[in-house]
């Protein structure tokens, strides 16, 4: 069975106990509490992807926003941003590090379970799956575990009913 107790982020996340971890990353300033996924040496890539693929007519859904970064860099271009995630400590700091960086009024933030509170359709949806098939055992976990990847599941299924005609994932 799998240990994530084993994995170099959880182990990182874990550390970092009840203290925020400050990051500098792409431009932006972001508070994220240990209850969330921290930036790691390849959220970059994806970083980078979001602000070379978002349009400014594009409206954005950030599904799996943790600390709200790709939906703060996808704000960056588009005016319409919704950013959803399953952990109530995820949605709480993706709203304070949008205002943090000056684009709260470009994103909304809502606590959701993949599609559960969207019923929009989207220009570009942009997500960060869980990789991990096991039962999460912490909030931590939420960022990096599906079990039975159900929600990944759900995602994939259910992702095209999201966007508009001419949308991408």
């Amino acid at each position: 069975m799998f240990d994530a107790g084993t994995r170099p982020h959880y182990r990182a996340g874990q550390r970092a106990g009840t203290v925020d971890q400050h990051f500098e990353y792409l431009g932006r300033t972001l508070l994220i509490p240990p209850t969330v996924m921290p930036i790691t040496p390849v959220s970059r890539h994806l970083g980078e992807a979001v602000l070379a693929e978002v349009r400014t007519t594009d409206r954005v859904l950030d599904r799996g926003t943790g600390s709200g970064v790709n939906a703060i860099l996808a704000a960056s271009r588009s005016a319409h941003v919704l950013a959803v995630d399953v952990n109530p400590d995820a949605v709480r700091a993706a709203r304070d590090d949008a205002e943090r960086n000056g684009v709260a009024d470009r994103i909304e933030v809502r606590h959701s379970d993949v599609f559960d509170a969207v019923d929009d359709r989207f220009g570009l949806i942009v997500f960060d799956p869980p990789f991990r098939w096991s039962a999460p055992r912490d909030r931590f976990e939420v960022a990096i575990t599906d079990e039975g990847y159900r929600a990944m599941t759900t995602f994939f299924r259910e992702a095209r009913e999201h966007l508009t005609p001419a949308g991408r994932c």
